[in-house]
Formats: C-alpha cells, sequence, structure tokens
C-alpha cells in the first residue's frame, strides 16, 4: 500500500492530520493533558516513523491547481469553436472529436507520467498544439478579414496611438505638409525619431529666439556646420551639427516638404508650417546642394515680413509726401528705381510701394523672379527660366504691350530687360524697378549699364530711392541717454533743442533680480525701420543725367529738392527716440583712417 500512489495520497492526509494534531496539542494543551495523552499517541508515532519519507510528498494543492487551471481555459475556448465551425461551414463532428480527444490525452499525460514537472508541460503542449492547429486550418478556409489575430485591430491600434502619444510627448515641434495634413513623429524603436529629434535641436533655438532666418551651409567638405540666426537684421551662430546629422536632417525635412531627396543639386523650395513652443509659424524651405554639401534656409513667416504698409515703412514725412505725389493719374508715369542692398528689404519696399495703389482702378502687373507675396488684385508674374523659347526681357515686353497702369520689375539684370523697360518714357506707365546696389549713385549706374543708352535710360526716369535697414530699440527695457553736445552736435540737433534720446539695455529688473527683457529676449532691440533716401528726378536733373552727370544732378536735388540723404534719414531716427547711438555706429560705420608711412 506505501508504494502505490494514490494509497499514499490518503496517507499522507492522515500524515498531515495527525501531525498538525500533535503540534496543535503540545503547543495549546497544558503539560497535564499533554502528558496524559502521550500513551495515546506515541503508537501512532512510531507507525509514522517507519513511513519512507518521499510518500509524503507525491501531492499537495498545487498540482491540482495548476492541471485545473490549464485544462478550465481549454475547455471554455473548446465551447467556442463549435458556434464558430458552425458559422463558416467547417467539420463540426470532426474537430470536436478533436478537441475532446486532446483534453483527454493531454489530461493523462499530466497524471500517468511519474514526474508531474515534465507530464504538465506536455499537456500544455497538446492543448496549446491542438488550438494551433484548429486556427491554421480555419484560417486557410475563412474570409481574410475573419482571420484570427494575435492582437486585435482595436488593440493594435491602441498599441500604436500610445507610442505615438509617448513619441510627441518628447517632441517640441510640430510639423505639417504643404497640404496643412500633421506630419506624424516617428516612434521611439524607429532610426527616424533619432533624426527627428536632431531637426528639432536645429529648429527650436530658431523658434524661441525670435530668427527669421536660419541659414545652414557647408562651407568645407565633412566639416561640421554652423546655423546661422539672423535676428532683426544681425546673424549669429548657433551650435555646430555634424555632416552627417546635418544630411540626415535636410533629408528628413525634404521628406516633410514632399521635395525630391534624390536631387541634391537644383534649388528646391516649399513651404511648411511648425508649431513650436513659443510661436506657430509658416515656413519657406529651400534647400540645395555643392561640392562643398548640403544647403539649407528657412524663412520663417516670410510673407508677413513682406507685408509692411507704406506708412510704416519708415519714410520721413517729406519722403512720404514726395512718393505719394505719384498716386496722381497725371504723374503716375516714367521709371522709379528702388535700390538697397541685399537683405536690406527692397522686396519688402517694393510690394508696399504696389499696395498703396488702388487695384481696382489700376491695372497693375508684376514681371518677378520668384512671387513671394500675392497682393489682392494684382496680377503677378513669375519668370519661368526653364522655358528656352521666352527669356526676361520677352516676357516684359508682352506684359508693356497689354497697357498697364504700373509695373514692378523685380530685376533687370538680363540682357535687353532694362532696353526694354526704358522704352515706354516718361509717357508711359509707372514702372517700379528693383536693382541690388549700395548708393543711389550706384542704382543709377547700373540702371544706366543695363539700358546701354544714356539718353534712353534718362528720359524716363522720374525717381530713385534707396535704404538701409536699422534696428529699432526695445520700448519695454531702453534706458534714457543723457548726451553731450558733442554727440547732440554730431546728430544734427540744433543748439538749445532738448530731445529724448536712448540707449539699448536687454535687462529688465523683476523683483530684486534682474533678467533678460522678456520682449526682446536679451538683445535690446526689437523690430526694425528703414532709413530712405529718395531723390525725385525733374527735367533738369533728366538732362544732367543724360549727359552722364549724376554729381550735378545729385547735388541738384540736394539744393532744389532739399534731398535728405541716407545718414541724416537715420540721425532723425536717433533723434525721434526710434533707435540707438550705437545701433547709428554699427549700420554706418566711420570710415577708416589710412595712415601715411
Amino acid at each position: 500500500m506505501l508504494g502505490d500512489p494514490h494509497s499514499g495520497d490518503h496517507l499522507s492526509a492522515v500524515v498531515g492530520l495527525a501531525g498538525g494534531l500533535t503540534r496543535d496539542v503540545s503547543t495549546s494543551v497544558a503539560p497535564a493533558f499533554a502528558s496524559a495523552l502521550a500513551p495515546t499517541t506515541a503508537p501512532l508515532m512510531a507507525m509514522l516513523a517507519e513511513v519512507e519519507p518521499s510518500v509524503f510528498f507525491l501531492t499537495s494543492f498545487v498540482k491540482p491547481t495548476l492541471i485545473l487551471g490549464t485544462l478550465i481555459p481549454y475547455c471554455w475556448i473548446a465551447s467556442k469553436v463549435e458556434a464558430d465551425t458552425r458559422k463558416y461551414l467547417l467539420p463540426i463532428a470532426m474537430w470536436n472529436g478533436i478537441l475532446v480527444g486532446a483534453a483527454v490525452v493531454g489530461l493523462l499525460a499530466a497524471l500517468l507520467i511519474p514526474i508531474f514537472w515534465a507530464g504538465w508541460p506536455v499537456m500544455i503542449m497538446i492543448l496549446a498544439g491542438t488550438m494551433w492547429g484548429y486556427w491554421q486550418y480555419r484560417d486557410k478556409r475563412v474570409p481574410a478579414n475573419a482571420k484570427f489575430q494575435i492582437v486585435s485591430e482595436g488593440l493594435r491600434k491602441s498599441m500604436e496611438d500610445r507610442k505615438a502619444k509617448k513619441a510627441i510627448a518628447e517632441s517640441t515641434i510640430k510639423f505639417f505638409t504643404p497640404s496643412g495634413k500633421p506630419f506624424p513623429v516617428p516612434q521611439r524603436e524607429t532610426p527616424e525619431h533619432a533624426v527627428h529629434m536632431s531637426l528639432e535641436a536645429i529648429l527650436e533655438p530658431a523658434l524661441s529666439r525670435r530668427v527669421s532666418r536660419l541659414d545652414l551651409v557647408a562651407t568645407a567638405p565633412q566639416q561640421p556646420l554652423v546655423p546661422i540666426h539672423s535676428i532683426d537684421g544681425v546673424r549669429a551662430k548657433a551650435e555646430a551639427i555634424s555632416p552627417q546629422a546635418a544630411v540626415e536632417a535636410i533629408d528628413y525635412l525634404k521628406k516633410i516638404a514632399g521635395l525630391n531627396l534624390d536631387d541634391r543639386r537644383r534649388k528646391q523650395t516649399a513651404e511648411i508650417k511648425m508649431s513650436g513652443p513659443t510661436r506657430d509659424v509658416s515656413a519657406t524651405v529651400s534647400v540645395w546642394g555643392s561640392s562643398a554639401g548640403p544647403a539649407l534656409r528657412v524663412d520663417f513667416d516670410r510673407a508677413k515680413s513682406l507685408q509692411v504698409s507704406f506708412d510704416s515703412l519708415g519714410l520721413l514725412p517729406q519722403q512720404s509726401e514726395a512718393l505719394k505725389a505719384f498716386l496722381d493719374t497725371g504723374r503716375r508715369h516714367g521709371v522709379m528705381l528702388i535700390s538697397a542692398l541685399p537683405g536690406q528689404g527692397l522686396t519688402t519696399t517694393a510690394y508696399s510701394l504696389l499696395g498703396r495703389h488702388d487695384a481696382y482702378t489700376c491695372n497693375i502687373k508684376t514681371l518677378e523672379k520668384n512671387v513671394e507675396l500675392q497682393l489682392e488684385g494684382v496680377d503677378h508674374a513669375q519668370f519661368n527660366p526653364s522655358n528656352p523659347t521666352v527669356d526676361f526681357a520677352t516676357n516684359l515686353q508682352s506684359i508693356l504691350r497689354r497697357d498697364p497702369d504700373i509695373v514692378f520689375v523685380s530685376e533687370v539684370t538680363d540682357p535687353n530687360a532694362g532696353r526694354i523697360a526704358s522704352n515706354p518714357g516718361i509717357a508711359g506707365p509707372l514702372i517700379y524697378v528693383g536693382i541690388p546696389a549700395e548708393s543711389v549713385g550706384a542704382a543709377v549706374s547700373e540702371w544706366f549699364r543695363a539700358v546701354g543708352d544714356l539718353k534712353a535710360a534718362a528720359k524716363g526716369i522720374v525717381g530713385v530711392t534707396h535704404q538701409r535697414l536699422i534696428r529699432k530699440v526695445c520700448e519695454a527695457c531702453r534706458q534714457p541717454l543723457q548726451p553731450t553736445p558733442d554727440l547732440l552736435k554730431r546728430i544734427g540737433v540744433p543748439q538749445g533743442k532738448s530731445v529724448n534720446l536712448f540707449r539699448a539695455n536687454g535687462k529688465v529688473q523683476v523683483k530684486n533680480r534682474v533678467e533678460d527683457c522678456p520682449v526682446c529676449q536679451g538683445t535690446g532691440f526689437f523690430g526694425m525701420s528703414a532709413c530712405f533716401e529718395v531723390m525725385i528726378v525733374d527735367e533738369t536733373m533728366r538732362q544732367m543725367l543724360a549727359e552722364g552727370d549724376f554729381k550735378a544732378a545729385y547735388a541738384h536735388a540736394r539744393r532744389e529738392g532739399r534731398l535728405i540723404q541716407l545718414q541724416e534719414a537715420a540721425m532723425a531716427k536717433v533723434r525721434d527716440g526710434i533707435t540707438t547711438v550705437e545701433e547709428l555706429v554699427r549700420v554706418f560705420p566711420p570710415p577708416k583712417q589710412t595712415v601715411k608711412s
């Protein structure tokens, strides 16, 4: 009996009961009662001592629990199979028999295999293998949308959404494609996630620092690329990045913008949107390549920066009145040259001058290499350089033949463009011509060169403007400046006249702490204004220009037309508290003194 496993079950129960009773009695009954019971329990304990110790460990409550814990879920799943086989017309009787037989075989394996920890895994494999066999058999005979899935679509979508939310939580910038759709943030497990974070590391400082333009241009092969931030027209370097990281980030940005990833030479441009922690912007992304490596330019809110009204350009009252005279129909003729150095607001001024004309009573047309702002009511034409049959001058001639009232020509560097623009003369439409130049005199010289004939170039010219951008002192943190008599004389303040001058600070006091100004972010300046030189050309000056005597024409404008020179306009802004003396010196540095040997 002791060798039989089943008899051992009963014996172990008896032994456990006897042992527990003995322990309880020995610990809880008074010693007197314990000594009285000793003769009764002694024979039983002697018999139990002769039993082999292994009998006590044949079974326990754990083993039946594991068997039932495996069999009950199997039976519950098997009960669902009959309805499933009926639904998809599978052999019901066959699979009922297979499932029941697998349960019996698995149970026998767990009970009959001497070692339980070998029999129970066999039982699991039999039951699981039967279910796997039904899964494979079923999925080959049911529609695709009815196949079993380990993870349901709802759970899968929930897991993906959770991963996406976790990736978004680490991200600080949201990107939107040119069509306006959000660009998904790559999940952390993907290689693109690191590239996404590298791109954010380049763009996030630009968004938080009021940067209007970011340039990332390779200067030499395999050298780190340094992002350049333009803030109020002043360029500042940011933290350098490795060439490999720059290439990956630029390619990733091209993917967001929908640009061609394989084209690494030709310049490509697209508009996307970004949403950062401090501001939401519309970004103009331009990418191209060179022998040194990739190049990236991002203009933030470019269209918004171009939308400056005529009264907000920075013209002095006398200059503004001189240009407003050309709104009159009788004076709306001739060529007006608009000049500035690159990056000094030439395009902004051109669009502002066009915008002051009534587009519903005037026929306004433009010819531009790149249309950067669509003005309401204006017919913008963008030159297509890929069309070899029509050049820039031919396009311009076609526009002038349509009898417009006002025309804007973005440049006249192409052959014959200047000659075509000068043909209408003083009786033709009002033609604004953009000319990159460093002064009024340089703009006139460039116009003469483009036309190719002094008399033809001079016959239609009615005015020349030149400008330079200057930063405005931050009104939130500026500090009054006590000027010296010499400083007042230098900026043209009449003796005895009081003015309010300021200096840039960039700091504010918050309670007992001195912090960076939250408006200008510590730069001391916020926003920009333009200083203008406006030379209106009369008939006398046109004759002088036709003879090539620009100096005489300029002197006549100074004497008779009360021309305000560029630096005089800048000093007026200092006197009006718009900018500072330091900014004036930065924009108009004094000439270098030559040392004679």
